[in-house]
C-alpha cells in the first residue's frame, strides 16, 4: 500500500538516482538517455504542481484525457530518443525510443478512437515509462560491465562522432 500511495515520488527518485548514476559511470550516450529521462519527469512534475487543482484525484490523476502539455513532453522526448538511437553505439536506446513511440501515440489513438477504455489510454501513456528506466538501468549495468571487461569502446556509431568533428584538419 505504501509503494503505490507514494510511486510518484519513489518513480521521481529512482529517475533521479538513475541519472546521476548514469552520470557518473555511464558515457555519453546513457548521459543524453538519463537526461531526457529526467527532463520527462521534472517538466511533468512542474506542469502538475502548477495544474494540481485542476486534475483529477484518482490513481493516474489528469493522464485519462489528453493533454496538449503532455502530448508535447512526450513528443520532444520522443524525437531526442529517436535521435540519441540512431546514433548511439548501443541497443538499448532503441527499446527506450520504441517505448516512448508507444506512450505518444496513445495521445493521437486516444483522439482518434474517444471510444476506448480510459484506463487503456492512461496505462499505455503511464506504464511505458517504467520500461524505459528498465531498459536505462539495463543499458547503464550493460555499459558498466562492457567497460570492465574490455576498456574504453566508441560511445556513437562512427557516421556520428561529435569529437572527430572537434579534431584540427
Amino acid at each position: 500500500m505504501f509503494l503505490w500511495q507514494n510511486r510518484g515520488t519513489i518513480q521521481v527518485l529512482a529517475v533521479i538516482v538513475l541519472t546521476i548514476v548514469s552520470w557518473r559511470r555511464g558515457a555519453a550516450p546513457e548521459r543524453a538517455t538519463a537526461l531526457v529521462l529526467l527532463g520527462m519527469t521534472i517538466i511533468t512534475w512542474i506542469y502538475r504542481l502548477l495544474q494540481f487543482s485542476s486534475l483529477p484525484d484518482t490513481f493516474m490523476g489528469g493522464f485519462f484525457e489528453t493533454n496538449a502539455v503532455y502530448v508535447a513532453i512526450d513528443s520532444v522526448a520522443l524525437t531526442s530518443l529517436i535521435f540519441i538511437a540512431i546514433q548511439a553505439n548501443r541497443g538499448y536506446p532503441i527499446w527506450i525510443a520504441g517505448f516512448q513511440i508507444t506512450a505518444t501515440m496513445m495521445h493521437f489513438v486516444n483522439e482518434i478512437a474517444k471510444a476506448q477504455a480510459p484506463f487503456a489510454y492512461a496505462l499505455l501513456n503511464v506504464l511505458p515509462f517504467y520500461f524505459m528506466m528498465g531498459s536505462q538501468a539495463w543499458g547503464l549495468i550493460a555499459h558498466m560491465r562492457r567497460v570492465k571487461r574490455l576498456g574504453s569502446y566508441p560511445s556513437w556509431r562512427k557516421s556520428f562522432d561529435p569529437s572527430r568533428e572537434m579534431r584540427p584538419k
